[in-house]
């Protein structure tokens, strides 16, 4: 069964007739066709009880074509977006239009109610991105190229040396290494931490020159339109015998590395996402250490980096098989330094399956 067949399968579902998808990563997911800006609008898939639609405009023209699965509707010189969604709605004889919430902007809302102030719309969340949230075999095998690029891109920047290079430098470097090694792209800015930059989770790489101490590294690739992520925590060897912050990195690393072990042994299908938290966590309130785990034990992530199922303490989300998402513990110990330990994985009838390789050593 067709993508586009099991959302109408859901909307049938969910009592909905027509739906207005704006989302650029919803849009691939559906038709294919990526590309789309994220942050201009550039398309819109519309689904009738009749057809699949996708408009767009001229600049798309000679791009995509017709096909059994949707039809493109390019809008003309005297013809916007919203004006040909409520003409193909007016085919239909439709004055209902669910969308999604999380993809519409306020002034597309007003616009749309402007030409047709008849017009029912209502907001929808997580429709396609339920869909999303289970992986089939050539995602997972996508993301599964993209964890082996990123540890191939850490390993050649590692063995180059770091010492005095920047964390700006080292974060350029892996940009660098991650397309050299076969990604298409950098799904984030890597995250470069020197010591107490560390505690802050998503700190942003500067001068700071990397010397002895704790170093964070953070970094995510994308291969074929689809990403990983994986942290590393490492003890950079010392040379002003720092032997106090070195007892006391080696004691909060193992504290880190027992919660994301224990994670991964224990997380299972049909668990509730903020059960999965609550593992990690109790190890964390054992050792009297839970108010320095500052953010989710993890999310999930695709076509985006962060997506469905979140395993936040509040999350009621229900882990299935296919799943796919980052298993992430850390403690951060504000203006000393932090330890985050992150490998993304895929969730079988077995449990966590580790997709990412790189070791785990502290040094």
């Amino acid at each position: 069964m067709t993508r586009l067949n099991k959302l109408r399968r859901l909307l049938e579902k969910e009592g909905i007739d027509c739906f207005l998808i704006g989302s650029p990563y919803n849009i691939a997911y559906l038709s294919g066709l990526g590309g789309f800006s994220p942050v201009e609008r550039e398309a819109f898939m519309l689904i009738t009880p009749t057809h699949n639609h996708l408009v767009t405009d001229l600049r798309y023209a000679g791009m995509i074509k017709n096909n059994d699965q949707f039809r493109i509707e390019i809008t003309g010189r005297k013809e916007n977006y919203y004006q040909k969604i409520l003409h193909l709605l007016e085919k239909v004889k439709k004055h209902r239009l669910s969308f999604e919430e999380d993809n519409m902007r306020v002034a597309e809302h007003r616009y749309l109610l402007k030409l047709n102030p008849h017009l029912g719309l209502e907001p929808r969340k997580g429709i396609v991105e339920s869909l999303r949230s289970v992986k089939d075999r050539q995602e997972t095998d996508h993301i599964k190229k993209a964890c082996r690029v990123a540890g191939a891109a850490l390993e050649k920047v590692m063995s180059k040396g770091l010492e005095n290079r920047s964390e700006a430098e080292v974060s350029f470097d892996l940009e660098k290494e991650i397309r050299n090694c076969g990604g298409e792209d950098i799904a984030f800015e890597p995250i470069v931490a020197m010591n107490k930059h560390s505690a802050i989770p998503h700190h942003t790489a500067g001068k700071r020159k990397i010397t002895d101490g704790v170093l964070l590294i953070d970094l995510g690739t994308k291969y074929h339109g689809y990403v990983s992520d994986m942290t590393r925590t490492f003890n950079i060897p010392k040379k002003s015998g720092q032997e106090r912050l070195g007892r006391k990195f080696q004691a909060i690393y193992q504290k880190v590395m027992e919660a994301q072990s224990e994670a991964l042994s224990k997380i299972r299908v049909g668990m509730q996402a903020r059960e999965a938290f609550q593992i990690a966590n109790r190890i964390f309130e054992k050792y009297a250490l839970a108010e320095c785990f500052t953010h989710s034990l993890g999310h999930g992530l695709g076509l985006e980096i962060h997506e469905e199922p979140h395993l936040s303490p509040t999350s009621e989300a229900e882990l299935k098989e296919g799943m796919v998402f980052t298993i992430e513990p850390g403690l951060y110990l504000e203006g000393r330094f932090g330890v985050r330990i992150e490998d993304t994985v895929l969730l079988t009838k077995k449990g966590c399956l580790s997709l990412t390789r790189y070791p785990k050593e502290t040094d």
